[in-house]
């Protein structure tokens, strides 16, 4: 079960690394402003954004650019980086579909601001249903309570 999905390069670009790159230049602009500006409200705030949103992209990979999924292990990889589950590990899962189908929405474990939290572009990416169903399949085993939740519902289940 050795399967390899990945965005196509178009939309990785505009989507993704292009972004992320923004999301860095603002972050030094926020700090270069706070170093020589006294209006540190504005500056802050540009810094403050900046780098959350290029933590969430470049260091947490919540939009990864392919996913692996092997025997014993899924990874998402993006910008050179990769963060890999072991299936074994995989305690909580919870996959929700948004965008009308078009995106899912992919939380494993504990999942925090640097790591665990996944968007999966479908409609861009190689193979979605075989990914859609990998991970549809996993929830189910996992987290039977989740099975067939609404696809925009926040409601937490317990």
């Amino acid at each position: 079960m050795n399967h390899h999905f990945i965005v196509n390069k178009a939309h990785a670009l505009l989507s993704i690394i292009v972004p992320t790159g923004v999301f860095a230049i603002t972050s030094l602009y926020g700090l270069y402003g706070l170093l020589v500006s006294n209006d540190a409200s504005w500056y802050g705030a540009v810094f403050v954004l900046g780098l959350v949103l290029f933590l969430d992209h470049g260091v947490a990979l919540s939009h990864p650019t392919s996913v692996i999924l092997e025997e014993t292990s899924v990874q998402f990889h993006a910008f050179k980086h990769h963060h890999t589950f072991n299936l074994e590990d995989i305690t909580r899962i919870n996959v929700r579909k948004v965008s009308r189908g078009r995106r899912l929405y992919v939380r494993l474990n504990d999942a925090s601001l640097l790591k665990g939290r996944y968007w999966l572009h479908l409609d861009h990416m190689s193979d979605a249903q075989l990914c859609l169903d990998f991970f549809e399949r996993l929830m189910n085993e996992r987290h039977p309570k989740y099975k067939n939740m609404e696809a925009h519902s926040f409601k937490r289940v317990k």
